[in-house]
This record gives structure tokens, sequence and C-alpha cells, in this order.
């Protein structure tokens, strides 16, 4: 089903950036400025080349540096100097309601990725699992009202509950975002309390 939105990620060097918007009006001016091409400058933002090579760093990454009177580790540190993305972009679809969420927070970074590991959770649950953890964990029903609303018994219920919620982590755990520390990792589901750890995946996500 297609959402309402579609949301475009940009990715760039935020200290190369801050350092050249700092002291100029855009990207292109500083390198045409400086005598550089804008496209290759606009690159070396967008990290789709590298300012570090087999014989060091490259001639345009000193000048801009020394055009810019920063350090060259500052704008490239040690984990940033030898990264080259294939894209700078990428585009995903976002419904209104999410798209709103993210903007409302003081960190947009972290509502996104908050964003990201709710979906990778519940990405393998049934519409009906997905219904019931919605219920009682948004909507704040009890196992009574749930199992009437979708025709099973309170016991059914609750099971279907525990059974997501291992699924949910099982998840979660194959994707990195989990670490299994105890062989009875997926028996003490039956013991979670999605209240306690799992309520934050779950907190400003509403569904359609």
């Amino acid at each position: 089903m297609t959402k309402d939105l579609d949301v475009k990620v940009t990715v760039r060097n935020a200290r190369l950036l801050k350092a050249i918007l700092s002291k100029h009006n855009s990207v292109a001016k500083f390198a045409r400025e400086i005598g550089k091409s804008p496209s290759y400058v606009s690159s070396l933002v967008a990290m789709r080349v590298k300012p570090y090579g087999a014989n060091g760093w490259t001639k345009i990454a000193f000048d801009i540096a020394a055009y810019l009177g920063e350090d060259i580790e500052q704008l490239w540190p040690e984990h940033m100097k030898d990264i080259k993305l294939e894209k700078s972009t990428a585009s995903f679809e976002a419904s209104l309601d999410e798209v709103q969420q993210i903007m409302a927070q003081s960190n947009p970074a972290k509502a996104l990725e908050h964003l990201d590991v709710v979906k990778i959770a519940i990405s393998g649950l049934t519409p009906r699992e997905l219904k019931v953890v919605k219920m009682h964990q948004i909507d704040g029903d009890d196992f009574e009202q749930i199992a009437k609303d979708i025709g099973v018994s309170r016991q059914r219920t609750h099971q279907i509950y525990l059974n997501s919620l291992i699924k949910m982590r099982r998840r979660l755990y194959l994707k990195g975002f989990m670490k299994k520390d105890k062989e009875n990792f997926w028996q003490r589901e039956r013991e979670f309390s999605i209240t306690d750890e799992g309520r934050e995946l779950f907190l400003d996500w509403q569904t359609g």
C-alpha cells in the first residue's frame, strides 16, 4: 500500500559543510572563490569521493582545509577520511502521521532511528498479532476487551500477545539491535513486560 509521502534523506559531511557555510553563502560559491570545481567540492561534502587516498590526503582536501583555516583532521576525522558513499541520498515512503512525528521531535535523527527500529520489530507480525499489540500497548485495552474484538478467548489473546513479543525481540536480535545474553533468551519472553523494556519501541508510534 502506497504511503502518503516520499521522504528523502541526504547524507553530507556536517563538519565540512558547517565550516564552509560559516564563511560562505553556499558550497558552490565557496568552490568558485577558491578556484575549484563546484561539482567536485560538492562530491566531497556528499562523501561521494574520498579526501584520503593511497598517498595520503589529497591536494584538494589540503587546499580546502587551508582556505577554511581548519585542521584537516577536524574536517575529516579518522573514521570518515576513507569513506566513499555510492549514493548520498535515499528515499522511503512514510505516512503523514509518521512524518509529523519525526518533524515534531527535537532530534529528528533520533526519531528516524526510532521509527526504523519500530518497523523492524513489527515487520514480522501477522495482522492479528499487530492488532493485539497495538490495542494493548497503544490503546490501553485489556485482554478481555481485545478477546471480544478478535473473537477468541482471553487466554488465547494473551498467548498471541506473548508470542508477538517473542517474534519482535527475535527479529531485533537477528537484525543486530539486541544481544542474546542467556541460553533461555526466548523462554524469558513469557515473562517479558513490554511496559518495561519494550514500550520505548512504541513511543510516538501510531498505526493508520
